[in-house]
């Protein structure tokens, strides 16, 4: 009997040690993941399940936005109706930060989804952005800094070279014109 229960201590010793090994974004990430597969939560439930989790692991709050890209969204974002599915949570999300940074963040965490994870469906970018716009997830504003701010990655991920993120912005070049154009004609009525 003594034996059995000093394999229980090594098998709990070693399952601690596996999850030291994992970063607190791998740990929040799978977390977050089971959470899905076990519950069916609106996107209140989401957010507040992805930013206890980066509070208790004492992570940037820009890390919510990343996790949530990376589990909720694959090469199917446009076509699987992911988008639509999950914008209640994206804009939950976004609206948890008074100061419009997780909605840089969000851009950010875009640009990471399309040129790291699925650079094959990157022409799909400019309408993910219009979508976000259109559903009142992200703003002109927002999106119009982050088409003029040039290569910082104050709010782009390091992960994401000069070259990429100047690429994925070109390729929004229809849609910036587009929303440029609709803050000149509302400025005009106003």
């Amino acid at each position: 009997d003594d034996d059995d229960d000093d394999n229980d201590g090594d098998d709990e010793d070693e399952e601690a040690e596996e999850e030291e090994e994992l970063s607190s974004t791998e740990l929040v990430t799978n977390s977050f993941r089971k959470f899905l597969e076990e519950e069916s939560p609106d996107g209140a439930a989401m957010v507040e399940h992805v930013r206890a989790n980066q509070q208790k692991l004492i992570m940037p709050l820009s890390a919510c936005a990343y996790i949530m890209v990376q589990v909720l969204f694959d090469e199917n974002i446009i076509k699987g109706g992911q988008l639509a599915k999950h914008m209640q949570a994206l804009e939950i999300l976004v609206a948890s930060d008074a100061n419009k940074f997780m909605a840089r963040h969000l851009i950010g965490a875009f640009e990471e989804f399309f040129c790291k994870h699925h650079p094959s469906i990157i022409k799909v970018f400019p309408l993910v952005l219009k979508t976000l716009y259109d559903e009142d997830v992200l703003e002109e504003e927002v999106i119009l800094d982050w088409a003029a701010a040039g290569v910082t990655h104050q709010f782009s991920p390091t992960s994401v070279s000069a070259p990429e993120i100047n690429a994925l912005r070109a390729s929004c070049d229809t849609f910036i014109t587009w929303l440029k154009e609709v803050r000149r004609e509302t400025r005009l009525l106003a």
